[in-house]
């Protein structure tokens, strides 16, 4: 499923799964209740976890960079980015 998925990441269901078979046992996956996100993220936490306790140091670099193209023409009526009141940082 998740193979489908990575090979066509803009399809839906069934055009992803291709066989008639395949999207039947994707939405058995999507509607089983024992399906969350913490069940689907943990395996990758731990191994995550276990790749930074083998080294002494980590780097996490992040960008914080912003854009502002406020007043290029070509972004008229585009509205204001980066401002307090879309939660950007200072």
């Amino acid at each position: 499923m998740a193979q489908d998925f990575y090979k066509n990441p803009q399809a839906n269901v069934p055009q992803a799964c291709g066989t008639k078979a395949r999207p039947l046992g994707t939405y058995r996956f999507f509607q089983n209740e024992k399906v969350t996100m913490e069940v689907i993220l943990t395996p990758h936490i731990e191994a995550s976890r276990a790749r930074i306790r083998a080294h002494a140091v980590v780097l996490a670099p992040q960008d914080t960079t912003t854009l502002n193209d406020y007043h290029h023409p070509a972004t008229e009526k585009f509205g204001p980015i980066n401002t307090k009141q879309d939660q950007a940082r200072d």
